[in-house]
């Protein structure tokens, strides 16, 4: 008999984990939903779930993708609240108060809770600048070091005779195409 109440209480304590932890992460149980989180917008509290959206004045799930609007011309104050009635977020990289372009395009399809890239730059948008991994050439001779230095378009300036034994910049640094990597090269020890 006691080991029989021991076992309800523990079932018990573990239905209320349960439940406690399915409130927190959202998630649907048959008819029942535990919401993910919400969000207020001005037609009202809109929930989220695992499955999509949950319309309070409906009470049923919306589709879990939508479409992009355009933002480009607005402020960010208005860009931002046009996003959030679509449960969209938002983050911008920028100075000016407009909205000068944004990732992804108007129309394209998102889930409802990704987040919308957008650009605020006043004048010319600042232009992808093509880089290359500067090789580690330590260790190395001179003809193997700016063979891997030359095949990543980079060049190379060469002090000192032997083995590489610095460079600038680092091995794993990033640099143009054309840039110089500076090589200092020493004797190994032992050598005279």
């Amino acid at each position: 008999m006691r080991g029989t109440i021991l076992i309800k209480k523990r079932l018990l304590a573990m239905l209320a984990v349960l439940t406690l932890l399915f409130c927190l992460v959202g998630v649907r149980i048959g008819s029942l939903t535990l919401f993910q989180g919400e969000m207020l917008t001005e037609r009202g509290v809109k929930q989220w779930t695992w499955e999509g959206i949950v319309s309070p004045r409906r009470g049923q799930i919306q589709d879990r993708t939508g479409s992009v609007p355009d933002v480009v011309g607005m402020t960010v104050a208005e860009a931002k609240k046009a996003l959030a009635e679509e449960m969209l977020l938002a983050d911008t990289d920028g100075e000016s108060p407009v909205v000068t372009a944004q990732s992804p395009a108007a129309g394209a399809q998102m889930r409802a809770g990704g987040t919308v890239m957008l650009y605020t730059f006043q004048g010319q948008p600042l232009e992808a600048v093509e880089l290359v991994t500067v090789p580690d050439v330590r260790g190395l001779s001179m003809v193997e070091a700016g063979r891997r230095i030359r095949q990543r378009g980079l060049e190379m300036e060469v002090s000192g005779s032997g083995l590489a034994a610095r460079q600038s910049p680092a091995a794993g640094g990033y640099a143009k195409p054309g840039d110089t990597v500076k090589v200092t090269f020493e004797l190994p020890q032992g050598t005279e």
